[in-house]
């Protein structure tokens, strides 16, 4: 778990100090992990572009269990 606390630490703490997003990014509590073919990368990037209306429909699960189909 270590490893997973110390990347959202540092991701987070990059992103909000060296680079200019335009608003903060943190992590929710807690820890997960995949893993997926090279081939599900794009099915992965674009569910990250619309994270936040997954979030808001309340449909997070069900996109990271089409990812396996």
């Amino acid at each position: 778990m270590d490893v997973a606390k110390n990347l959202k630490g540092s991701s987070s703490h990059y992103i909000n100090k060296e680079t200019d997003l335009g608003e903060v990014l943190y992590w929710q509590n807690g820890y997960g992990v995949i893993t997926i073919r090279e081939g599900e990368i794009p099915k992965v990037a674009e569910y990250i572009k619309n994270q936040k209306e997954h979030h808001q429909k309340g449909d997070l699960f069900e996109v990271f269990e089409k990812l396996a189909e």
